[in-house]
């Protein structure tokens, strides 16, 4: 059901190397305490991984998976690399020592397409 919700809630700009994390909160969990899925590659999300991150992320001696009431809050967070190439740019207010700096395309206005 997760790997679902993940999947059916992909931001529109997603690309191949789109990767999630998910952050699982309860009530009945201290509110300083939460379990989390690091942030991982989309493709290899999966039960078995939710689960597993689960049981060893506790950071209480109640698990998740052992909640009288399971009601559990769920935060997927998005992580879209770009995936552009690194373009070099003459920069007219702060130049290297050859006068051009890396900018990845898309990170300013400015940029030459």
């Amino acid at each position: 059901m997760v790997v679902d919700m993940i999947i059916s809630n992909l931001p529109t700009n997603a690309n191949d190397s789109t990767r999630a994390g998910v952050t699982f909160n309860s009530p009945e969990l201290d509110s300083n305490e939460f379990v989390a899925l690091s942030i991982t590659p989309i493709t290899r999300i999966n039960a078995e991984s939710i689960v597993r991150s689960m049981e060893l992320m506790t950071q209480s001696n109640k698990s998740p998976l052992e909640l009288q009431k399971p009601r559990l809050e769920i935060v997927i967070k998005y992580l879209i690399p770009p995936d552009r190439k690194w373009k070099k740019k003459k920069s007219i207010h702060h130049q290297g020592r050859d006068g051009e700096q890396l900018f990845r395309e898309g990170d300013s206005t400015e940029l030459r397409r």
